[in-house]
């Protein structure tokens, strides 16, 4: 953490910048602020990666990547940090134990299909992070077999593959780089964007619905606060902090939150209760088996593959990343707890919700 004091400035300006975007979208309302921004974004997101797949499936090596993924190696469901990498992956992706689904749903009509649209955003999630990894892949396999490097040496994680491996594959695919180049960078900047946005509609409205905000003022706090500790990754410590951040928030601190979630509506709320909810005008009911994936089988998985990524982190971390790890962990737990205790300003927080 030696360089944890030195400013990068193109780096905080452009964490300055984004973070105003996200507030200035953000704090509008849900509809002319996240939604509009989103019809624009996402869409265009989806074009951009069709097109960078549709280009790299005719590089000279592409069939060299996509392979790998279809050629799966079964000896790795053996190793529990590929199922901790998985499930991290897949509940980040899925935006689980982040409230992100709980907020979304309360802006829903009651008469909303819950259990068919879980089960479109699953799918089409899943569907389109195979489709992106083809492209991926492929451009890996181009670059495998132009450098004569193995592919399995290209391949890393993270920030690794996008802002080092990539800028070399653009660097030997000649004019075709200055078009693709930038495409790839647009669709990582669009996606953290998205992203962002819905990570502070979550903190804004628990904010503005606790202690009667506005949501400009509800959303200026969250910002300025996300900002803030943003200003660590724009220092020359930034890209270790991010890799520490990266793995904790992923592998364990979002596992956890999926964890304490099936521990609160599998035993602690009423299940039952829960369900009737999610059937009511669902096309495709919720099957009693879930309620043994829910209050069962789930928690002992991920507590399992936790548990075990913690110790593995435990002996092969160095000092600095245990201490940075302790901190997030302190924090997740505290600030949570004393937002919680705080008494409300809102004179209907505490009011049951009546049924229509």
């Amino acid at each position: 953490l030696s360089g944890i004091t030195t400013i990068v400035p193109w780096v905080f300006i452009s964490i300055l910048l984004i973070w105003l975007s996200s507030w200035f979208i953000v704090q509008k309302d849900l509809n002319e602020g996240i939604g509009k921004v989103s019809k624009i974004l996402l869409p265009v997101l989806v074009v951009i990666v069709i097109v960078i797949v549709a280009f790299s499936l005719t590089l000279p090596g592409a069939s060299i990547g996509y392979t790998q993924i279809f050629t799966p190696d079964w000896s790795a469901l053996t190793n529990l940090n590929v199922w901790l990498a998985a499930f991290g992956q897949i509940v980040f992706s899925l935006s689980l134990g982040m409230s992100i689904a709980l907020t979304y749903a309360s802006y829903l009509p009651e008469d909303s299909k819950l259990t068919d649209n879980a089960l479109i955003v699953a799918f089409s999630n899943s569907g389109f992070e195979v489709f992106n990894a083809i492209g991926i892949f492929s451009i890996l396999g181009f670059m495998a077999l132009t450098s004569g490097i193995p592919f399995n040496e290209l391949v890393t994680e993270g920030t690794g593959l996008a802002f080092v491996v990539f800028p070399k594959v653009f660097n030997v695919m000649g004019p075709w780089a200055s078009i693709i180049g930038p495409l790839f960078f647009l669709c990582i900047l669009f996606a953290g964007l998205t992203s962002l946005m819905a990570l502070l509609e979550v903190a804004s409205f628990a904010i503005s619905e606790k202690f009667d905000f506005s949501r400009r003022r509800s959303a200026t706090l969250v910002c300025i606060v996300g900002f803030c500790i943003s200003c660590l990754f724009s220092t020359a410590a930034g890209s270790y902090l991010l890799g520490i951040f990266d793995a904790f928030l992923n592998n364990f601190a979002l596992l956890f939150g999926v964890f304490l979630e099936c521990i609160i509506f599998g035993w602690i709320y009423n299940f039952d209760e829960l369900v009737e909810v999610l059937n009511s005008h669902s096309s495709i009911q919720m099957d009693p088996f879930w309620k043994i994936i829910i209050k069962y089988i789930l928690p002992v998985c991920i507590f399992v593959l936790w548990a075990q990524g913690v110790y593995s982190t435990i002996l092969t971390g160095d000092t600095t990343s245990h201490m940075v790890m302790l901190a997030l962990a302190i924090v997740l737990v505290v600030v949570p707890i004393i937002f919680t205790l705080l008494p409300a300003s809102n004179e209907d927080y505490y009011k049951p919700i009546q049924d229509d």
